[in-house]
């Protein structure tokens, strides 16, 4: 199944690099058309006719990386920033409350410290008042009213010692029973705990002996109703996909061989997701060069069909060359390309298709029925003319 559905992958990624390319070569002729179409007065010949170009597209690879690069950098930078700002918020609101809790603590302090001297100057008022209403006694007097007063503390403290004796007495008989009452009560409510969660324990299997009842009364009703009848329509969908699965199959092996697609390479051993991240650079290639090359077919038809026909011919000898360009044979042969060409335009072309011939090193046949005598010599280069027919 995983195997169908990349091929089936494969086949659409195949589709769309078919698609780049046409777009890519209808660039390729636009550009010829306009470096060797004829002006006014003579045809201009590009100063390196001999540059051998590279494989279309590498260039666009290698800055879309680099775009890449410099899109992960600023997302990088950016992440920090935000990291940045997120810290310094947290320590803002951190420096908000710590103040707000000093300003808390300085209005409170106030307010002690206005209660504490509101209370100090009313006992300063009151004793200054008792001191004056109290009337002065002798000494004598107030050493005999203090030697009363102290056997009086004395005795005081002679009771409450007692009392106090017969306090701790009392408390530690206290303790004793209440740490008594305490395992009592304890062990109590261990039981007690106990038989409470076993009665729990009890009603709730009882609810769940009941429930599994009847779930297993609906669970049985829905197998008998419907979950067999959905196991076989599964089972007929199933087979129904299998069949489409074998179909599909057989389609992407047509669409793209095998042998196609080891040539391919960088597929073999990537997963979904970088299949779909390589699909979506070449969409966005593909759409970088439409909006380069916004000419439809019909357009280009229509600008061929206004051309003279030495130009169409020219025209069509460059398309085959940048089909021969991106294909491989070992020989190739062309019959009376040069046809309604003059004589400027029959040399370029002569000239263009030796060079590219001797730059591809396959063998090369080219038939016409005009004059070979300007092309070249070489030791790869061999000419042959035929006898004129007899009248």
């Amino acid at each position: 199944m995983d195997q169908s559905f990349r091929l089936m992958e494969i086949s659409y990624v195949c589709i769309h690099l078919q698609a780049m390319a046409h777009k890519l070569e209808l660039g390729f002729l636009i550009k010829v058309l306009f470096r060797f179409s004829r002006g006014p007065v003579q045809t201009v010949l590009h100063p390196n006719k001999r540059q051998r170009t590279g494989r279309l597209c590498g260039s666009f690879e290698d800055e879309i990386e680099k775009l890449h690069a410099e899109a992960s950098d600023e997302q990088r930078i950016a992440n920090d920033l935000k990291k940045n700002k997120r810290e310094a918020e947290v320590k803002l609101e951190e420096l908000d409350k710590y103040m707000s809790s000093i300003k808390r603590q300085c209005v409170n302090a106030s307010k002690s410290f206005t209660s504490k001297k509101l209370a100090l100057e009313e006992e300063m008022h009151l004793h200054s008042a008792e001191n004056n209403a109290t009337p002065l006694s002798s000494v004598d007097e107030l050493v005999e009213e203090i030697s009363e007063i102290q056997k009086k503390i004395e005795e005081e403290q002679v009771l409450l010692d007692g009392l106090q004796k017969n306090g701790l007495e009392a408390a530690g008989k206290a303790d004793d029973l209440k740490l008594e009452f305490d395992k009592l009560c304890e062990s109590a409510n261990g039981e007690i705990a106990a038989l409470e969660k076993a009665e729990s324990e009890l009603v709730e299997i009882e609810k769940e002996m009941g429930s599994a009842n009847k779930a297993k009364d609906h669970y049985e009703g829905v197998m008998k109703n419907k979950v067999l009848i959905d196991i076989e329509e599964a089972e007929d969908h199933y087979q129904e996909l299998t069949k489409k699965r074998k179909e599909s199959v057989e389609k992407a092996s047509i669409i793209c061989s095998q042998n196609e697609l080891d040539s391919l390479g960088g597929c073999d051993g990537n997963t979904p997701e970088q299949i779909s991240a390589q699909l979506g650079r070449l969409n966005q290639t593909l759409m970088r060069e439409s909006q380069r090359y916004s000419e439809s077919i019909d357009d280009l038809r229509m600008l061929y069909k206004k051309k003279e026909r030495g130009e169409r011919s020219f025209s069509t000898l460059c398309f085959a060359l940048a089909l021969h360009e991106m294909t491989e044979a070992p020989f190739r042969a062309m019959d009376e390309f040069d046809v309604f060409m003059d004589a400027v335009s029959r040399k370029i072309s002569l000239d263009t298709l030796v060079d590219f011939a001797e730059a591809h090193g396959s063998q090369w046949i080219f038939i016409t029925p005009h004059d070979t005598s300007m092309v070249r010599a070489g030791d790869r280069i061999k000419k042959m003319q035929m006898a004129a027919p007899r009248s």
